[in-house]
């Protein structure tokens, strides 16, 4: 478990290691103006189950997805809405795609942090991307199967 953080405020671009980078809003398809978003507690894949107490103290946490191929960070979003019983704000940081936008909304993120010249794939993936390969009976963050 890393230190709190400052995720940048869609309004303001700061510059991380990937580049500059923005917070989308995964739960509508358009980026609204958001508040910077103050990190309590940042997770990696690799880290330990947080405990109950600084999940139930934490307002915000951050999961950060080291490499594309690590899936851990939806299994613990998934298992901090569920087991832990966390409201508050998910934000996905590091290595996801805009494929991935839809099911991360479905384990329970609440925004991703994405690089501003990926904005308009991002917000594609929320409207078009209706194939569902991994069902999650009774998610109440599921999305209706198309027809």
């Amino acid at each position: 478990m890393a230190p709190a953080k400052d995720i940048v405020d869609v309004n303001s671009v700061s510059v991380g290691n990937d580049g500059p980078l923005l917070v989308m809003d995964l739960a509508i398809t358009t980026m609204p103006p958001l508040r910077s978003l103050l990190v309590d507690l940042t997770l990696s894949t690799k880290d330990e189950f947080p405990p109950l107490a600084a999940v139930t103290s934490a307002r915000v946490i951050a999961i950060n997805f080291p490499v594309f191929s690590d899936g851990r960070g939806f299994t613990i979003a998934r298992r901090l809405r569920t087991s832990a019983g966390f409201t508050g704000t998910i934000v996905a940081t590091g290595h996801i795609i805009p494929d991935q936008a839809d099911y991360l909304f479905r384990c329970g993120f609440t925004v991703a942090e994405i690089k501003p010249d990926q904005q308009a794939y991002w917000q594609a993936a929320r409207r078009f991307i209706t194939a569902r390969f991994q069902h999650m009976p009774g998610s109440p963050r599921s999305r209706p199967k198309p027809l």
